[in-house]
């Protein structure tokens, strides 16, 4: 009696020889040893213009800050100034019936 096997079963293996396992394993070593090299290179260049944009852009905003807090002190030291004193627009009737308006100092 003959031993049925199932269809779709078939399964081909290819099989490389030793010396190209070899190779395509010191490929794929050389192709990691040079990504990592560029990458290396590549942080090399980008962090220390990364940290000089960092500290550039600190001082920056705290000088804008700064100034800030110097204007807001400017006007708020206005403001208490003339915290009692109301302006407004006014006309002065005189005893003669003429309105005019008046000068200003």
């Amino acid at each position: 009696m003959q031993q049925r096997q199932p269809p779709f079963t078939i399964i081909r293996t290819a099989s490389l020889p030793g010396w190209a396992a070899v190779l395509g394993g010191i490929a794929a070593v050389g192709i990691a040893a040079a990504l990592l090299a560029f990458s290396f290179v590549i942080l090399m260049v980008i962090a220390p213009i990364a940290v000089g944009g960092y500290f550039y852009l600190r001082w920056k905003a705290g000088r804008l800050l700064r100034d800030a807090m110097v204007q807001r002190d400017a006007m708020q030291r206005e403001a208490d100034m003339r915290a009692g004193i109301i302006e407004g627009e006014f006309i002065v009737i005189e005893d003669e019936g003429k309105a005019r308006r008046p000068t200003t100092p």
